[in-house]
């Protein structure tokens, strides 16, 4: 599931001890897989054909227009693809695709829309869920995309859900281009798929910040699949709606097993980033 590219300096320190422990930073890992034309899905999951048209593969450039790393995404409206803040991250440009199978060339990445990335202002990188770290960005695209389109909800949305009884059978589905198997098969098919998760928590004692959701991240009783590198950004859909009620954010461990924590999109610090984008 994430984001990536080399960085230098002390970022790039910071990185690469995160790879260890998340794959969230795996800068390094999908800069090189990027670099070598290899595509990153859903772990268990199966085609999305044309069942989410608006979720879509974006590839990042940095100011020499070299791609450094991908991510996934959903179009919010004809010019608004919303995503990760670590995938906009330190990007200077970004083209997007909505194929359900994206055919252009891998690398360097050619034919997709062109925008520019927009990174929320309080974003930082932190360890797994345990701050609040902002993790939203948008590409605001140079060409309008025709419909359909995702839905942010309504404020506080989830709020309910952090108490309610059975939280165990409440599931989303998960869509994205990311790694659609890493063990005991490597798959890595530059394709849409999609998958189910169900919560875990809306208040984990590892997320201070309560902007988190919890959800599984591997086939189980109540999960048909789970996010991977490259599914960065993508949504986190409310049952079978197009309510995107969270953002693709972090995992635990680079098997791409466990759970998964996507950052709310109820809660103000997103909707009022996203919204200052939409009005336009």
């Amino acid at each position: 599931m994430v984001a990536s590219s080399i960085r230098e300096g002390k970022r790039d320190m910071v990185v690469r001890k995160k790879l260890s422990v998340l794959w969230v930073a795996a800068i390094m890992l999908l800069t090189v897989l990027v670099c070598s034309g290899i595509a990153l899905a859903i772990t268990d999951g199966q085609p999305d054909n044309n069942d989410h048209p608006y979720v879509g593969l974006a590839a990042f450039y940095d100011e020499a227009g070299k791609p450094v790393w991908r991510c996934s995404g959903t179009l919010l409206s004809s010019t608004v693809f919303l995503t990760a803040g670590h995938c906009t991250d330190g990007a200077h440009s970004a083209q997007v695709w909505f194929d359900s199978k994206v055919t252009k060339p891998p690398y360097p990445y050619s034919g997709g829309v062109t925008g520019t990335p927009y990174t929320h202002p309080k974003f930082t990188w932190g360890n797994v869920a345990q701050t609040d770290k902002s993790d939203e960005g948008v590409v605001v695209l140079n060409k309008e995309v025709s419909g359909p389109y995702g839905q942010l909800p309504e404020l506080g949305f989830l709020d309910d859900l952090a108490t309610r009884r059975g939280t165990q059978d409440v599931t989303f589905t998960v869509v994205g281009y990311g790694l659609q198997e890493v063990l005991p098969n490597y798959q890595a098919d530059l394709e849409r798929y999609k998958g189910t998760v169900s919560l875990i928590d809306l208040r984990s004692a590892i997320d201070n910040g309560g902007n988190n959701i919890q959800v599984t991240n591997n086939p189980g009783q109540h999960s048909t699949g789970g996010t991977c590198f490259g599914d960065s950004g993508g949504p986190l859909l409310y049952d079978n709606t197009n309510l995107v009620v969270g953002i693709t954010s972090t995992g635990m461990n680079d098997n791409c097993k466990g759970m998964g924590f996507y950052y709310r999109t109820d809660v103000a610090n997103t909707q009022e980033f996203v919204k200052g984008f939409l009005k336009y």
